[in-house]
């Protein structure tokens, strides 16, 4: 992979991936791979505070970067804060931008978890990786206010295009 081609994610200020794309001036688009509502399994309905089989809006896309698959992220959000939302193509929009456009609805916060893992077979195919190799899978919940969670989502991507930037003080 090259090296000069990543992305700085500041853990103290949320920011979409797509901004964070359009702020670094690369190429990009996203593959949606799968959209629609299902019933919210056992970690999905615990991550949105939901009973289990609630109907939830989900979406799984590849995001490529000047011309290489860097990630893939899967959302999955109560379908009775976006409904119709299942219709809307979201090749090559934000996401959060459209759902603030649509819906009325800001992130206002991000809790996220950082692991290294190994990519599944299908996860290495869609990002021409070899098998068993190790990715970095963000599992994490927005909040769009204090009232609860928003948003669950897992991305797993090329663990070369996102650096992690976080400051502490004493």
């Amino acid at each position: 992979m090259n090296d000069d081609i990543y992305i700085v994610r500041d853990m103290k200020n949320f920011a979409s991936i797509t901004d964070l794309l359009q702020k670094s001036k690369f190429n990009f688009s996203n593959v949606v791979l799968k959209q629609g509502i299902l019933e919210a399994n056992y970690r999905v309905s615990r991550q949105l505070g939901l009973e289990l089989g609630s109907k939830v809006f989900f979406i799984k896309r590849l995001r490529i970067v000047e011309g290489q698959a860097r990630s893939i992220e899967t959302d999955y959000i109560d379908y009775k804060l976006v409904p119709g939302i299942e219709k809307h193509d979201f090749s090559n929009i934000s996401f959060y931008e459209w759902i603030a456009q649509e819906y009325g609805y800001r992130t206002i916060r991000s809790d996220e978890e950082i692991l290294v893992v190994e990519a599944s077979d299908e996860e290495c195919e869609l990002l021409n990786f070899p098998k068993e190799s190790e990715v970095l899978l963000v599992k994490g919940t927005t909040y769009k206010d204090t009232k609860g969670p928003f948003e669950y989502f897992e991305l797993v991507c090329d663990p070369s295009f996102y650096r992690f930037r976080s400051v502490s003080k004493r």
